[in-house]
């Protein structure tokens, strides 16, 4: 019995020691780490995978894989919160990396990391995060090999001591000693080594004006950010006009809106799409807002009046009290009285008299 007591205390001192075998810093960095569902449009799962936040707001960075062919996408985090994917600002397939955004509540953000800014050198810690919700925990590694990729970010390789890190484990953050993120860890089913990417690739991640056309991001249905560029924005907005569907094109739209609050382009699209929606009331009602935000231009009821003769000649057949002709020209002398020197504006009248008259 007494050898019994002496086996016991032993065990728990050694299980003592596993538990604090982490550092301080790394627990605290762990907090940062989550795992995410993808879905099908009809609902279905589509793949899992690990990932990290790299900001309160909600940026994070995840494995591209499970993206593919997914609708929508959502992240449990270690404290059991769980936040839906908003937007998507880029990706690397090569690295199989993704940056994107969450949506997060006004308070109580999520907890991020700290992005490493310096290499690591061979036989440096390594912590792998062994995700389990709250009980989330970290396993110690080495750096088995250091390169350098993209002229100066760092890439590891990490040898595995017991090779329980599998596929299914792919996304999976990776931080050092003192709690900064390495990156994310990928696997395969040809190797047994881990390899990661510097984590400071996801700044490198961000939306242009022709994301929309990109090949591999194409392979997801989950929204695009718009680019923080105004003018890049405009070539993602002319574009989502053509290639997403009404939902996706108005989301675009509100965040162009938000984004350049003092610029028409996000306004007229707007009400050119209620109108192609045939929500012409909404339509009305939101170049009148406009008009607050903007002011009163002369580009502005120019571009009502376009909207209000395309309705009246291509949806004819759809009524709507308040809409004519007659205040179509409205619309258009009060874009001349603004800007009486555009002779665009006089031209378009003399055109508009005459179609009239005709009818």
């Amino acid at each position: 019995m007494k050898l019994y007591h002496i086996l016991f205390t032993l065990l728990l001192t050694a299980l003592s020691g596993l538990a604090t075998a982490q550092p301080s810093a790394v627990k605290k960095a762990l907090r940062s780490a989550f795992k995410i569902t993808t879905f099908k449009a009809d609902g279905t799962l589509n793949g899992t995978a690990y990932g990290a936040f790299l900001s309160e707001e909600g940026e994070a960075i995840s494995a591209w894989t499970p993206f593919e062919g997914a609708a929508t996408a959502a992240v449990i985090d270690m404290q059991g919160n769980k936040y839906d994917v908003d937007v998507i600002y880029g990706v690397s397939d090569m690295y199989n990396l993704v940056r994107f955004k969450v949506k997060t509540p006004k308070k109580g953000g999520p907890m991020a990391a700290t992005t490493e800014q310096t290499a690591q050198p061979v036989g440096s810690e390594a912590w792998c995060t062994r995700y389990s919700g709250k009980s989330t925990t970290a396993q110690k590694l080495a750096v088995t090999k250091a390169e350098t990729f993209m002229t100066s970010l760092p890439y590891y390789v990490i040898e595995q001591t017991d090779n329980s890190f599998g596929d299914d484990m792919v996304g999976t953050p990776i931080y050092n000693a003192q709690g900064q993120l390495m990156g994310l860890m990928n696997t395969s089913s040809m190797r047994t080594d881990l390899h990661v990417a510097s984590a400071q690739l996801a700044q490198t991640l961000v939306p242009s004006g022709l994301s929309l056309n990109d090949f591999t991001l194409r392979k997801t249905k989950i929204r695009l950010a718009l680019p923080t560029d105004y003018n890049h924005a405009m070539i993602a907005l002319l574009l989502a006009e053509k290639r997403c569907d009404d939902d996706t094109y108005e989301a675009m739209i509100n965040d162009f809106i938000a984004s350049f609050p003092d610029k028409e382009d996000g306004y007229v699209s707007m009400i050119q799409l209620l109108t192609k929606k045939k929500q012409f009331k909404e339509a009305e009602d939101f170049f009148n807002e406009a008009l607050k935000a903007t002011g009163e231009t002369g580009s502005m009821h120019y571009s009502f009046f376009k909207t209000i003769v395309q309705k009246e000649t291509q949806m004819a057949d759809t009524p709507y009290e308040g809409w004519s002709l007659q205040k179509a020209l409205e619309e258009l002398d009060k874009a001349i009285a603004l800007q009486p020197d555009v002779e665009l504006y006089k031209q378009q009248r003399e055109l508009l008299i005459k179609e009239m008259e005709a009818k």
